[in-house]
């Protein structure tokens, strides 16, 4: 099980680009929904639902609703880290 740092309502930060739902790295958005493999009887991997607002020009207002495992997340006030080569 993964090590899970961020609860219901929290702002998060994308770490990674997900082009197939039209977000990028740093987009934040909203935990709605908080995935925890052993509880409730939830079968599936550990996660997040997370809600990010609709892009500048997006149409009609779309909210994009996302699940995303934890790595691809971290807490909005958590600072970003880099990776040196």
């Amino acid at each position: 099980m993964s090590d899970l740092h961020v609860e219901e309502h929290e702002e998060v930060v994308l770490t990674e680009d997900r082009p197939e739902e039209g977000l990028s790295e740093g987009d934040r958005g909203v935990v709605v929904m908080v995935h925890r493999a052993g509880e409730g009887g939830y079968t599936g991997p550990d996660g997040y639902t997370v809600e990010f607002p609709p892009p500048p020009n997006g149409s009609r207002g779309v909210r994009p609703i996302v699940s995303l495992p934890p790595e691809q997340v971290r807490p909005a006030d958590t600072p970003a880290q880099r990776v040196s080569a």
